[in-house]
């Protein structure tokens, strides 16, 4: 007889090579099988465990914050078979947040009562009532849910679901930081277990190696912002009887340009919304949410003087999408009743839009949201003058119902840079005409470094807003020549002075470059330079 074969059953016709190959084929198998049985006993490989959700991390700071989230249903999957008779004890272990109860388990594979619990003991595990026990943290700072199940009526094979937790209430502190996470990992016993959870493991319990961490919640950015600077060919008009009042028209009205003098497009602005959910879990993240319980802030921050020429009636506003920048209708728009006085309009840093919640909602919130215009709107009568310069700007979420984070900013970025369309100068000390008296005569020297002739204004900045006044002619310079004029000649266009007064001088023209000398004569022919200035 051959490994259970009778003589007979073996046709005489067949080798025997033949038959020491099914001999050595019978004691494969029977190696393999026990191979499987000692796989069984050991536990090679890991349960596996699947479930998990994104929260919005602007739901974690501010003045209240989220302290808690719902964690979606985890499947623990079986990666080792498990045989009929078992008695199984599953540990779930979470590291960076802390369900607030070991939650009762479901299971589809597996017979008899699911009892959840809390412990650093397994006797504490084994006679809790499902529900009950109280949390324990383990020596590793970690908690672990322990689930055992009574014993098993059939077999449960590779891929076999054991265990569901259902949806459970966890402690996000964690989550504030963009990016974190609450893990999980999952061991599975059949007969002995570790004596204190977080224990040694023995190893003729363990069934299943302690899989690796997995990912069930983690926070991002809920709704961000997209924000571009302006690409207009407009600039601040300097050719004008009043320099730097209007911008510049030299194109017609396309998507960056306006055509207007008195409005300028400094850039455009959107709100997307991500994939983040809420607390719950399950519930989008999304601007109209945000919108719904809390506000959304929209500033426009620049230099001193940048806001000048807003005065008491211009405005900085958020115009809906249109192929023309800025010819939408008007979404939100800095009113005048923000600024009293031009000269608060001058001093300004800053403007924020008023615009209702509601409102940014339903315009400027989506996942491809359409851009929308930041408009430059020049005021009327007695505003200051237009000031080069770069604005920037900035979205935040404001403190909610639901606890939005009142600080966080959505995000930054430069505007339009304004400059000139010719050149301007300031010269920082200029000597007053009424120093004649003591035998000095004041001069201005205008160089026009630039390719064309120009006509070359002149205007005295307020030393007490720092902006300009009407600025005038002084008189025209041909390419690359220069000019001197008296202290009469510059008084008599920005009014006579007190002989101690010191004041700046902005000088502008339609030309690539002008260069200035402010200086003195004294009586004696001595020339004295006070200052200088060149664009």
């Amino acid at each position: 007889m051959l490994n259970g074969r009778k003589d007979a059953d073996i046709p005489s016709s067949q080798s025997f090579f033949e038959v020491s190959k099914l001999i050595k084929q019978s004691k494969f198998v029977k190696t393999a099988i026990a191979a499987a049985a000692l796989g069984l006993a050991f536990g090679a490989q890991a349960a596996s465990i699947t479930g998990s959700a994104k929260y919005a991390v602007e739901l974690f700071g501010g003045t209240a914050p989220q302290t808690a989230i719902t964690l979606p249903a985890l499947n623990i999957t079986a990666s080792t078979a498990i045989p009929a008779g078992s008695t199984v004890t599953i540990h779930v272990q979470y590291v960076g947040g802390r369900p607030a109860a070991a939650n009762n388990a479901t299971t589809a594979t597996l017979a008899g009562a699911i009892v959840p619990t809390w412990g650093s003991t397994l006797a504490a595990s084994t006679t809790a009532a499902p529900g009950t026990g109280t949390p324990t943290a383990t020596t590793n700072n970690a908690d672990v849910a322990v689930y055992t199940l009574a014993a098993t009526t059939t077999s449960i094979g590779i891929g076999g679901n054991l265990l569901t937790i259902p949806a459970q209430t966890i402690t996000a502190a964690g989550l504030a930081t963009l990016g974190a996470t609450v893990t999980a990992n999952v061991s599975v016993f059949v007969g002995s277990v570790p004596a204190v959870v977080g224990g040694a493991v023995p190893t003729t319990g363990l069934l299943e190696a302690a899989s690796g961490a997995t990912t069930v919640a983690s926070s991002a950015q809920g709704v961000t912002l997209t924000a571009t600077a302006g690409s207009s060919s407009q600039k601040i008009d300097v050719t004008l009887a009043k320099p730097s009042s209007k911008f510049s028209t030299s194109t017609t009205a396309s998507a960056s340009d306006t055509g207007s003098a008195s409005v300028a497009q400094l850039g455009t602005i959107g709100f997307v919304n991500g994939t983040a959910k809420q607390a719950d879990g399950s519930t989008a993240y999304t601007v109209a949410q945000v919108a719904a319980d809390g506000t959304v802030e929209i500033v426009v921050s620049a230099q001193a003087g940048f806001f000048a020429a807003l005065g008491t009636n211009g405005s900085i506003s958020l115009n809906a999408p249109n192929a023309n920048a800025c010819a939408g209708a008007v979404v939100g728009t800095f009113s005048s009743t923000a600024f009293t006085t031009a000269a608060a309009a001058a001093a300004a840093t800053k403007v924020t839009f008023p615009a209702t919640p509601a409102t940014i909602a339903a315009t400027v919130g989506g996942t491809t949201p359409a851009p929308y215009h930041v408009c430059y709107n020049i005021g009327t009568a007695g505003n200051g003058l237009l000031q080069p310069g770069t604005a920037s700007i900035t979205a935040s979420l404001g403190q909610s119902t639901a606890a939005q984070d009142s600080t966080d900013t959505l995000a930054s970025t430069n505007l339009l840079a304004l400059t000139n369309n010719g050149a301007t100068v300031d010269v920082p000390s200029y000597f007053p005409a009424a120093l004649s008296q003591y035998g000095y005569s004041s001069y201005l020297r205008v160089v026009n470094k630039g390719s064309v002739s120009a006509p070359v204004s002149i205007a005295m900045i307020d030393p007490a807003t720092g902006t300009a006044g009407t600025a005038q002619v002084i008189g025209t310079i041909p390419a690359g020549a220069a000019t001197t004029f008296t202290g009469a000649q510059v008084e008599a266009l920005i009014g006579a002075l007190d002989k101690s007064a010191r004041p700046r001088l902005r000088l502008t023209a339609p030309t690539a470059q002008l260069q200035v000398q402010s200086f003195v004569q004294s009586a004696n022919g001595t020339f004295t330079e006070v200052s200088g200035g060149t664009q």
